[in-house]
């Protein structure tokens, strides 16, 4: 998260003030001076003001339906982010990412272990997918998603795709399970089969679902539950 998010929401001001506080060289990270506004930090780091420590305990947990267009970040210089469609002033990072033009789940928080443990790829987190292809599949896509496919990552670098669950609606829909999250993996995977995939959204991390009654570009708090089942995950180290 930023360090003027940060001091804002833990000292309840607004972030122009929190920057302002920083540029006047009043914070300091780690016993040292920062007076760098968007300096990313980490949960283990300790923050004062003023000499005086401020501590933001208080978590949140937010539930996006993500629009196309946006990006799974929280500042970009060219295109719009997730935080541009949230009103808050929590420091609120995405857990895992979605491609730009790709909509549907994505979990915000301030809870940095939590982002850390589910985006790790030994914790596992299976992720569903609604898709829809333009040409027609059939039967024997599913052992091949089984089987996993031999693509490139972001960075060009050759991987044998993990083991995915593929349930065919029709002919042209179906519903992608994965516990990887690579570069453009789900368009990469149809594409090997000859095929492209012309809508996606995810629609569930873990144990959460997308509720169907939030539009797109609408968020909610979580629940009490779906706080607790997210965070039983944890609990299964």
């Amino acid at each position: 998260m930023r360090l003027d998010r940060y001091v804002a929401h833990a000292l309840g001001i607004s972030r122009s003030d929190a920057q302002a506080l920083i540029k006047n060289r009043k914070v300091h990270l780690n016993q040292g001076l920062c007076t760098t506004i968007d300096r990313k930090i980490e949960e283990k780091d300790n923050i004062s003001v003023n000499n005086e420590p401020v501590i933001n305990e208080t978590y949140h947990y937010i539930m996006l339906h993500k629009p196309k267009g946006y990006i799974s970040a929280t500042t970009d210089k060219k295109h719009k982010t997730i935080l541009d469609l949230i009103e808050t002033n929590t420091p609120l990072a995405p857990i895992g990412r979605l491609d730009i033009d790709t909509e549907g789940l994505v979990i915000l928080t301030n809870h940095g272990s939590l982002i850390h443990y589910l985006t790790a790829p030994k914790s596992l987190i299976w992720k569903t997918y609604y898709v829809k292809t333009l040409e027609p599949m059939n039967e024997g896509y599913i052992p091949r998603f089984q089987e996993g496919f031999d693509l490139y990552d972001g960075k060009k670098k050759l991987y044998h795709s993990e083991p995915a669950k593929l349930e065919i609606k029709n002919s042209f829909e179906a519903f992608v399970h994965i516990h990887e999250g690579k570069y453009h993996q789900i368009k990469k995977m149809f594409f090997a089969m000859k095929n492209e995939v012309i809508y996606l959204q995810r629609i569930a991390m873990g144990p959460i679902q997308l509720d169907p009654s939030l539009k797109v570009g609408d968020y909610r708090a979580l629940k009490a539950e779906e706080i607790s089942n997210l965070l039983s995950l944890m609990k299964k180290r």
